[in-house]
């Protein structure tokens, strides 16, 4: 959730050979060179063109909003990714051509029980093939931009556009980012993108100044405030709640207003703070994002997460908002999953072991990546005490070093540690059984090797051994 809007780091790059010599920008200013605004349609016409896989046609009218209306970010963004996907198609064509046939057999079309044979090739789709392809699209985009700065040097989102081209991969790009910052102060794109490179390389200083100066720029705009504030989260907990609670009332309808809140109450003083802050970001918005306030309602009291999990689904299931309605089946799934736990917890209080331990085993948590590890605690500890109830104290603190959270979750390792005392173990015994745990269960990652970010080479991996790395993946599309 919490994204600088990945997008706005890419480079969101035009064709000019398609280009008409009638479609030129009209009176373009240095700084966001508004001419004759692109028609709404246009843009409906060529995003519909490009869901629907017609891409030469979707990068012929985003072309033709860009020249229309170079501010429009949105044609840029869409351009971008219709020519990156029309890369990647050319590519995946090529190697399937180049690949030997495979016969496999396949479901008869005429009779469910028969089979016939089927001739595939290989789709191709690797991680060099997208690397190839992002490769391929800068190349090509990189020549278009040359000619759109050379008609109109004033334009500085063409001088922005062909620097993303042309330097993101060789570390020349920050000081491009600089030239253009120099000619063009209030040019908040840039200032993005170097605020972006800046935390990518950890220098929190200059990232900090980048996000204020767009925000000054740029005060309508809340992400620029947004991102700013974030720079003191986990740094100085006082200005980071100042500047939230400063965000929240200048931009209250904006939908970062919830990571704002979240954010805070990640850094809370008290668990009475931290819930009190969740619970602002639950009622401020019906698409607030919920998982971190049910689990900790779960952590003392499981029927009040099942009874909010059961409101925010009645809520998505009437809302007119579409993606509300999109979270309902995953809330479904949350309900169904926090229902089941307390039923449980009723059951195991009334001392019916064996019918709760049959309810547990058909609840588990949603599939969704952002609700797993919030929302396992409440089973854990139901199942640790499940078998401390039926006398088999050893079982329910073996199963509690067994699970993946009890390291990271202070209240599933408090529970561990009284097991533990229980069976005449000290806190220090037990910390080094969880370690010992956890090491057990870890595995060698694969080693692999990329370019670094200042453009000086490649980095393995395996050269950090020893030390504390986090690895951040994403995806360009």
């Amino acid at each position: 959730m919490k994204t600088k809007f990945g997008w706005i780091a890419l480079a969101l790059l035009v064709t000019v050979n398609a280009l008409c010599p009638a479609q030129q920008p009209a009176k373009l200013t240095a700084s966001s060179a508004k001419g004759a605004p692109a028609s709404p349609s246009l843009l409906e016409k060529a995003e519909q063109a490009r869901k629907t896989g017609d891409l030469p046609t979707a990068i012929r009218l985003f072309k033709q909003a860009i020249v229309a209306a170079p501010d429009k970010e949105e044609a840029y963004r869409g351009l971008w990714v219709a020519i990156y996907h029309s890369e990647l198609a050319r590519l995946r064509g090529k190697a399937r051509a180049a690949e030997p046939e495979v016969t496999t057999t396949q479901p008869s079309t005429t009779h469910p029980s028969a089979t016939q044979p089927s001739t595939t090739r290989g789709s191709g789709d690797s991680f060099e093939m997208n690397k190839q392809a992002d490769l391929a699209r800068n190349v090509k985009l990189t020549e278009i931009y040359r000619g759109l700065v050379t008609s109109h040097p004033r334009v500085t989102a063409y001088r922005y556009e062909l620097a993303m081209a042309e330097h993101s991969k060789d570390g020349k790009l920050p000081a491009e980012l600089e030239k253009i910052i120099a000619a063009d102060p209030k040019f908040a794109p840039a200032l993005e993108s170097l605020g972006d490179h800046a935390s990518a390389t950890g220098d929190i200083a200059k990232e900090r100044e980048y996000w204020r100066r767009a925000s000054l720029v740029k005060p309508d705009e809340a992400r620029y405030a947004y991102f700013y504030l974030s720079t003191f989260k986990m740094r100085d907990r006082k200005e980071h709640r100042r500047l939230v609670e400063e965000f929240v009332a200048r931009y209250p309808k904006s939908r970062l207003v919830s990571n704002a809140l979240e954010d805070a109450a990640a850094d809370a003083d008290t668990p009475e703070d931290r819930i009190a802050l969740l619970e602002r970001m639950a009622s401020g918005s019906e698409t607030a994002y919920i998982p971190n306030l049910l689990a900790a309602y779960a952590q003392t009291d499981v029927h009040k997460a099942a009874d909010l999990a059961q409101e925010k689904l009645n809520v998505a299931r009437k809302s007119k908002d579409p993606i509300v309605r999109n979270e309902a089946e995953d809330l479904t799934k949350t309900a169904d999953y926090y229902n089941g736990i307390a039923r449980a917890q009723d059951l195991l209080k009334a001392g019916n072991f064996a019918e709760a331990r049959v309810t547990l085993e058909k609840v588990s948590p949603t599939d969704d990546s952002r609700l797993l590890s919030p929302i396992t605690f409440p089973r854990t500890k139901i199942q640790a005490d499940l078998l401390v109830a039926e006398g088999k104290m050893p079982e329910a603190y073996k199963f509690l070093l067994g699970d993946r959270e009890t390291i990271a979750d202070a209240v599933q390792s408090a529970l561990a540690v009284k097991l533990g005392g229980q069976l005449g173990k000290s806190e220090s015994q037990v910390t080094q059984e969880i370690i010992s745990a956890v090491l057990e269960r870890a595995k060698q990652p694969e080693d692999f090797e990329l370019e670094n970010l200042t453009g000086g080479g490649k980095t393995k991996l395996s050269s950090f051994r020893g030390k504390f790395v986090l690895v951040n993946f994403w995806s360009p599309t």
